[in-house]
């Protein structure tokens, strides 16, 4: 590793203009100097308040002596010293800081953490960072600790570079793409065979990591490389992927010129070892190690953050969290934290996580008969040889889950028909499923929880359903609520929301749950707490304040998944068996998927000051455009597909209105619709909502996958199918069953490689940008040939029989073998007639979201149908070219001054227009007007 250089002496102002913490200043005497915003907001008290005071006036009352010695004893920058503070509202709270000397009585502090805010007592820091052999850092409990309680809050010292500032750089060239779709590297996984080995690709995520790095203060920086990270030379794809696009980043990016390639590979790799969702690096949590069986899990709300635990932790117990991927996962790794250089956790370690068993059938229905049969004999087998079982559970429990998992899709995920409701008139709902199917439900989900931890889907969704029935019971039927009851269901319902929390969508639970908690807290304040025992009533109370707290904490406008409303079909019939079952959770795991457009309308409750970004996606000649916050972005790409920037700048500027998309569970919702200049009337419509069923649409969507995707085939004799699928995106699919289970990875082979090159169609379920699509193919019919031509960024292609495309050599207008799908161009574009060979039309495609000439693409049809030459001049700030028949290239060389060559091969790209011109005596033609791209538009150039 090369030698950093030293860090060059940097003054006071300097320092505290770096850090974006809560941060305070004090000089001799301790009087404080500065104050910074965040300080007002987390201790509640303004800096016109405490400027000129002593700082050790803010210490609890006799602890203010032991602080000032903690900071006296101070030697060097980065040294961190626990400190009780006083509230604005009289609370108190202990506040960890760094401190860094100027001299010997001028200091600046910056905070890496704080408790929450208590009423009494004297608050003491939860745990100690201190190095273990073998196992790096580790954060040891200094005490015994609760279970279900937020320990530790803490704001982000770093935040990586947004999304926004990638868009309009002129590095971002065809050169550039090329250079970056080549970066790849083979992912192994930590103690995984051959069979496990997947390309790892680079992401623009890794991008922004480089020019964060290189961005950053000084002092920022010094303090990141204080973090772990990967040796250079382990042999694993990230570190790979990493050094190739370092490379590429000091080739060809001005800010990274002045660096060596390995400290740009080194800021991409203490990066993504050390960030959180929504892209943050925090000084205290981001040295928590990593688990697969966590005893505390990540949680944010707008503006803070912080862990909660799972369970009790034991005084010197390490801290372990997961903040990224499911819990599934972790049970196909031997040594999930051997990459990072962590606490190693084994799998056995994992299987046996010390998660207390509470059997959720007891939250079913009170029966007077006995459960006479297990989850199993609902009629779903789960085959488990007796050799896999008497081998090791490193064998046997992956297929177990895998079966499992199965099983639970079908028991969570069947669908139910519409039943007569008379005693509920006008309110939708499900049948209310009989108490067996309750008991035996839940047992699954119990058991899936013992085996795989609290964290596993089935266990999250076992509760849900169990919260949800619970709010219906109240509802629909004689049951009431007593305290016992009630604080049962506000627990599940905290723990789905920090489950989803840990989840790392960049999204506030409160979005999804946000219902339920409204109308859980409004059935808590009809209850009675409970008096005979004190532990049973605080307990009550303390969770009927922390669901009060979370709604306090958000606002959004739409709840994305409301509570499932189960109604008994006849309340005069006294018998709840007659109905059966429940309603798909494949259409809430659905609405998980497409929640990155409606997120942006309900998401009103923002960090303050964070910007808006606009988002779009194309759909055929229609583009769809909505706004939400730029710290959403990253997470709504991921989900739905969309892209940053407005519809206008690639040409979409005439207004559709609104188009009303109605989505299962969460109701209309309205989305800006815009469309090209439609000049040639080539217009095709787009497919509406069917309901779930698959609709057509007019452009492949997944002849190249974007960052993060992989492709999936389903191959047929007759057909070939083909997807763009993210780990996010396919997890979600696969665990609702909108998925088929035919669709594999192509590992490279695609549908087009297969030999299936016709492109059929384009399905979708439900409607863009929320949706899950595919492309459909099939094998040319026997003795053809297909045949393309492109020209101005538009490609005919021509299917012919063998006699046929033999007699098309004959035509000078230079056709090739193969489609246009093949060669990019995948949006339909009309037909044209194709002189020489009656009754033939080209039909015309077009690269999705490229900027066509529309007002001039009838110049296309001729050079599609002639021997032409394209040919450009540049006057001004305008780049003119024409594609004409060969016959006239001398004319307009010697009349017009053009030469050869196009205007997008010398920097022209964005469209301007087209205009007339004549050269006398010989023809008129139309040419196609370019301009430089824009500065900050985000077109490529």
């Amino acid at each position: 590793m090369p030698a950093y250089p030293a860090e060059k002496r940097v003054d006071k102002s300097t320092i505290e203009r770096s850090w974006s913490q809560l941060s305070f200043s004090f000089k001799e005497g301790g009087i404080i100097t500065s104050w910074n915003k965040r300080a007002e907001e987390v201790l509640g008290r303004k800096s016109q308040d405490v400027m000129g005071q002593a700082w050790t006036s803010l210490v609890v009352e006799g602890c203010a002596a032991e602080a000032e010695a903690a900071i006296e004893a101070v030697q060097a920058p980065g040294e961190e010293v626990s400190i009780p503070l006083i509230t604005g509202d009289d609370k108190r709270c202990c506040m960890r800081f760094v401190v860094r000397k100027f001299g010997r009585k001028s200091c600046f502090l910056f905070s890496c953490g704080h408790t929450p805010p208590t009423s009494s007592g004297v608050p003491s820091w939860p745990l100690e960072i201190r190095t273990a052999e073998g196992q790096g850092k580790s954060a040891y409990a200094l005490g015994d600790l609760p279970g279900n309680q937020i320990l530790l809050e803490e704001e982000p010292f770093y935040t990586r570079t947004p999304p926004a500032e990638l868009h309009g750089r002129p590095e971002w060239d065809e050169d550039w793409s090329a250079a970056f779709t080549r970066i790849k590297a083979p992912m192994r996984l930590p103690g995984g065979e051959s069979e496990k080995e997947k390309p790892l690709l680079a992401s623009t995520a890794l991008v922004r990591d480089v020019l964060g790095f290189v961005k950053m203060p000084e002092s920022l920086r010094g303090a990141l490389l204080s973090f772990s990270f990967p040796a250079l030379d382990l042999e694993h794809g990230l570190v790979d992927v990493a050094l190739q696009l370092a490379k590429l980043c000091k080739e060809r990016l001005p800010e990274c010129k002045a660096f060596e390639v390995e400290w740009l590979q080194i800021g991409i790799l203490v990066t993504e070892m050390n960030i959180f969702p929504g892209g943050r690096v925090f000084w205290t949590m981001s040295r928590i190690n990593h688990s697969c069986a966590p005893n505390c899990v990540f949680t944010n709300a707008p503006g803070r953050w912080g862990l909660r635990t799972l369970r009790p932790i034991r005084k010197g117990e390490v801290w372990t969290t997961k903040v990224r991927g499911s819990r599934s996962y972790c049970f196909l790794l031997a040594n999930a934290d051997g990459f990072s250089g962590g606490q190693n956790v084994s799998f056995a370690s994992a299987l046996a996580a010390e998660v207390p068993r509470i059997p959720m059938r007891r939250r079913g229905l009170k029966s007077k008969a006995p459960l006479v049969s297990p989850w199993v004999g609902l009629g779903f087998a789960v085959k488990t040889g007796t050799a896999d079982v008497e081998a090791s559970p490193k064998r046997w429990l992956p297929n177990l889950e895998k079966e499992l998992s199965e099983v639970a899709q079908r028991v969570f995920a069947l669908s139910l028909p519409d039943q007569p409701r008379a005693s509920q008139a006008g309110v939708k709902g499900l049948a209310l499923p009989d108490e067996g199917f309750v008991l035996t439900a839940l047992r699954l989900a119990d058991d899936a929880g013992s085996l795989f931890g609290r964290r596993h889907w089935i266990w999250q969704w076992g509760l849900l359903f169990a919260v949800d029935l619970d709010l219906s019971l109240i509802r629909y039927t004689y049951m009431q609520w007593d305290a016992a009851f009630a604080s049962g269901t506000a627990a599940m319902l905290i723990e789905v929301w920090d489950w989803l929390t840990s989840l790392g969508l960049s999204q506030e639970p409160s979005l999804f749950l946000h219902s339920r908690a409204q109308r859980l807290a409004k059935e808590l304040e009809s209850v009675t707490p409970p008096n005979h025992r004190k532990d049973d009533k605080d307990r009550f109370r303390e969770l009927q304040g922390e669901l009060r707290r979370r709604l306090e904490a958000s606002s959004p406008s739409v709840s994305l998944l409301p509570p499932r409303e189960f109604i008994p079909g006849s309340l005069s019939s006294g018998c709840l068996r007659s109905l059966v079952l429940l309603q798909s959770l494949a259409m809430a795991m659905k609405v998980l998927l497409a929640v990155a457009v409606p997120a942006v309308l309900a998401a009103t409750a923002d960090e303050e000051g964070q910007p808006f970004v606009d988002m779009h996606r194309l759909v055929g000649i229609e583009c769809g455009q909505v706004r939400l916050a730029a710290s959403q972005a990253d997470w709504a790409q991921e989900l739905a597909g969309l892209q940053e920037g407005s519809c206008e700048p690639l040409g979409f500027t005439e207004s559709r209105g609104n188009r009303e998309v109605t989505l299962p569970l969460i109701g209309s919702l309205g989305l800006g619709i815009f469309r090209k200049p439609d000049v040639l009337g080539i217009a095709q419509q787009v497919g509406d909502q069917l309901n779930g069923k698959p609709a057509s649409r007019g452009s492949a969507c997944c002849t190249t996958c974007a960052d993060l995707e992989e492709k999936y085939v389903a191959e047929t004799a007759a057909t070939c199918q083909e997807a763009c699928l993210s780990i996010a995106k396919r997890m979600v699919l696969s665990v609702s069953g909108l998925l088929d289970p035919a669709f594999v990875q192509a590992h490279g082979r695609g549908c087009l490689e297969r030999n299936f090159p016709v492109l059929n169609a384009t399905l979708m379920k439900g409607m863009d940008p929320a949706s899950f699509s595919w492309d459909v193919y099939s094998r040319p019919p026997a003795n053809t040939v297909i045949l393309r031509k492109v020209a101005f960024g538009v490609c005919g292609q021509l299917p012919l029989s063998t006699t046929e495309a033999q007699a098309s050599v004959k035509l000078p207008i230079g056709l090739e073998e193969g489609s246009c799908v093949a060669a990019g161009y995948t949006e339909d574009a009309g037909e044209q007639e194709l002189p020489g060979l009656p009754g033939k039309k080209l039909a015309l495609f077009r690269k999705a979201g490229d900027l066509d000439v529309l007002d001039g693409l009838h110049m296309v049809f001729a050079a599609l149908t002639q021997d032409t030459v394209t040919m450009f001049k540049v006057a001004g700030d305008l780049c003119s070219e024409a594609s004409i028949d060969r016959k006239f290239q001398s004319p307009l060389q010697s009349f017009g001054q053009f030469e050869l060559g196009s205007c997008k091969e010398h920097g022209y790209s964005m469209a301007a227009g087209s205009q007339s011109f004549s050269i006398p005596l010989v023809t008129e033609m139309q040419i196609a007007l370019y301009r430089k791209a824009i500065p900050g538009v985000g077109i490529l150039v």
